[in-house]
């Protein structure tokens, strides 16, 4: 390729790898030549158009480059290896409209590294470009010699270029380019035998040579292409989807083998046992625990020991037995103590009666013990009922006053139990809380405000 270039510099020669390298010894795989000129006529009778001033754009050029594109991603090229150029601004815009439309997001095709203009392309180089030179009324400005050695210099394996021949072979700044270029077929020569992005052709090797008409003959040839990489890849899905559900069959067969295996197991082994039963292993007789013999039973009698000797001599022998050993005497039982008498019944105590305590509305009066009487005075004394005590009330509810000191006498004198005398001597009040010193003054008509030691001492005063 860098004949189309090299006679701009002289002395310009090949870098050492270039002849070295298997991929710049081999040819483009799907393609017949590395590098050629394909000429592009009207679509629909139209070449060039200017929507706008110095807007140019070329849709059949276009749309060629796309479809010669999307061969190349079907055949396995990756897209980060081509990349798309043009002269104008105008068809960059329009390139990058049909990539996006039918590549972009399609997964068989999908974006190329690159869609730029020559211009901003400079210093940027890839395997391999695809050029459009767009003008078909005059060559335009692609007639500096720079701009073209730029344009011409950028691929590294392959350089497909798309324009109008009767324009440009006959422009005199493009000639020694042009006469490199014109020497192959200025229609798309294809190899469409090769399938894949890799060759073992030589680059002195065209193979079979399919040459492409036009752009629309380009797209036929892309869309059988696809529809039968769709088919293929259809075609995979299914084979890999068979191949899950035969794994996903044969792992059940063998999970309902292996669970009739287990069956059969239990089946034979539910018919052994029921087929041959075996002889029940021998029960552990039991001992019987001889019971306590009460303590006024009398020792065991003598027909009760002979009874297992009566049925041994009824089992008929053939011979004779000797007589059976005399079984061991018991150990001699501790004497039984004679059942105590009865004591004779103690004599009877006269119950002594006690004070019961004041009734009060607030609380009871607790208990203080009697002081012991003499024996004359139990003898005189009649017994007594007791009289239980009234519950207390609960301490939350407070005891209503009386209004008239006359009341809580009345009360106090109507109350029974023993007279002012006995309580006085038996209550024992350093014992009792405040509260009780409280109810024991209110129950004597005295002043219940004050200290405890206020109501200990008004309390004694008036015993």
């Amino acid at each position: 390729m860098a004949k189309i270039w090299n006679w701009r510099y002289k002395d310009l020669g090949d870098l050492p790898h270039v002849t070295k390298r298997k991929m710049f010894l081999k040819a483009n795989a799907g393609f017949s030549y590395e590098y050629q000129f394909i000429n592009v006529n009207n679509f629909q009778g139209k070449g060039e158009s200017t929507p706008m001033p110095y807007f140019y754009q070329n849709l059949a050029e276009a749309e060629y480059i796309v479809q010669v594109y999307m061969y190349m991603r079907l055949l396995g090229y990756p897209g980060y290896t081509i990349s798309i150029l043009t002269t104008y601004n105008g068809q960059k815009a329009l390139l990058e409209d049909i990539i996006n439309r039918r590549c972009r997001n399609n997964p068989f095709y999908g974006p190329p590294a690159r869609i730029s203009t020559v211009d901003k392309y400079q210093g940027q180089q890839n395997d391999y470009i695809l050029l459009s030179l767009v003008r078909t009324k005059s060559a335009g400005h692609i007639r500096d010699v720079r701009r073209l050695v730029v344009a011409m210099s950028r691929a590294r394996l392959g350089l497909y270029v798309f324009g109008r021949r009767e324009l440009f072979e006959n422009c005199f700044e493009l000639t020694p380019a042009f006469n490199v270029l014109l020497k192959r077929p200025t229609q798309l020569c294809l190899n469409l035998r090769e399938l894949k992005s890799e060759t073992a052709r030589d680059l002195r090797h065209t193979g079979k040579i399919f040459t492409v008409k036009d752009m629309t003959h380009m797209g036929q040839i892309v869309m059988q292409m696809a529809q039968k990489a769709n088919q293929n890849i259809l075609h995979r899905e299914y084979i890999q989807q068979n191949k899950k559900k035969m794994e996903e069959k044969k792992q059940e067969d063998m999970a309902k083998a292996a669970l009739e295996a287990k069956r059969k197991e239990f089946k034979a082994m539910e018919e052994a046992e029921t087929s041959a039963p075996g002889e029940p292993e021998p029960m552990e007789e039991e001992q019987p625990v001889a019971a306590p013999a009460p303590a006024c039973e009398p020792p065991p009698s003598k027909t009760t020991s002979a009874a297992p000797e009566t049925k041994a001599s009824k089992s008929p022998a053939p011979a004779p037995k000797p007589a059976p050993k005399p079984a061991p005497k018991p150990a001699p039982k501790p004497a039984l103590k004679p059942a105590l008498k009865p004591a004779p019944n103690p004599p009877k105590q006269v119950a002594v009666p006690t004070p019961s305590p004041v009734r009060k509305r607030a609380a009871a009066v607790p208990k203080s013990t009697p002081k012991p009487k003499s024996t004359t005075q139990l003898k005189s004394s009649p017994p007594t009922k007791k009289v239980k005590p009234e519950p207390n009330p609960s301490p939350a509810r407070k005891p209503r006053r009386s209004t008239s000191k006359k009341t809580k006498e009345s009360k106090v004198a109507s109350a029974p139990g023993p007279s002012k005398d006995s309580v006085k001597e038996e209550v024992d009040f350093d014992s009792m809380n405040f509260r009780q010193l409280q109810q024991q003054c209110k129950a004597r008509g005295l002043k219940a405000a004050g200290k405890k030691l206020n109501l200990l001492k008004r309390l004694k005063d008036s015993i």
